[in-house]
């Protein structure tokens, strides 16, 4: 495995999050023919996320298509995606290397998962920003609790207040939303300016700026032809979760 970069467009739209937690987020890899390995996230996002990967793992590479990726993040269910291998290239430890991802399906390839309708309020798009910030500075930070079987409780209570504008959501972007949430009850009140502006955008459910919309439908169809022609031939099965 040499360091590889994908040279085409760019393709990046989606606030990257380098969660601050002092739990780590892993993430599982399964390929074709049953390999599999462990990574640790960098940073995430819907649309794809970094991670550390262990050197010499040969059936990587610029292009290769991971059929399943499950995001593990602790104590949360597990995320799954399918995604295409962008970008590798060697750390200064030497025994790592970074792997960026680009997500292609939520739910993996396999799964068959209905969209949001993404119908919302029109009024919510006049909501003034200090409206969305107050309703999050007045939930009760969870973050900062010792105890984690209280804090689990703490949080999905928050997380159920804030029900109404997950639902109005994309599938693949309401998982993110609650990591934004999280985030931002850490560092309250001192909100990084890009991570404010992504959460105010999943507050509103506005839309995110397409890019190469054309191309990426015909790179998805072909990756689609090509995994389950390869699955039915080899016979491949995920292993159960």
């Amino acid at each position: 495995m040499s360091d590889e970069t994908y040279n085409g467009p760019e393709r990046r739209r989606y606030y990257r999050l380098v969660p601050s937690s002092s739990e780590k987020l892993q993430a599982d890899f399964y390929f074709l023919q049953g390999k599999h390995c462990q990574a640790e996230v960098v940073n995430l996002s819907p649309g794809g996320l970094l991670c550390y990967l262990e050197t010499g793992l040969e059936y990587l590479g610029v292009g290769v298509i991971i059929p399943r990726i499950d995001i593990r993040i602790p104590y949360k269910p597990v995320v799954t995606y399918a995604g295409e291998i962008l970008r590798i290239q060697h750390a200064a430890q030497g025994k790592v290397c970074f792997c960026a991802i680009q997500f292609i399906k939520y739910g993996g390839l396999k799964d068959r998962l209905k969209a949001s309708s993404g119908k919302i309020p029109r009024e919510r798009r006049q909501i003034p920003d200090a409206v969305f910030l107050k309703r999050l500075q007045e939930a009760e930070d969870y973050t900062q609790l010792e105890d984690i079987e209280k804090e689990i409780i703490v949080r999905n209570q928050v997380y159920q207040s804030f029900n109404d504008i997950a639902e109005a959501l994309p599938l693949e972007e309401r998982w993110f939303f609650y990591e934004i949430l999280d985030e931002m009850k850490r560092c309250e009140p001192n909100y990084p300016e890009g991570m404010k502006r992504e959460f105010l955008r999943l507050c509103r459910a506005e839309i995110r700026p397409s890019v190469n919309r054309k191309r990426k439908l015909v790179q998805w169809v072909k990756d689609i032809l090509a995994f389950f022609g390869y699955s039915r031939s080899q016979n491949f099965s995920f292993p159960s979760r």
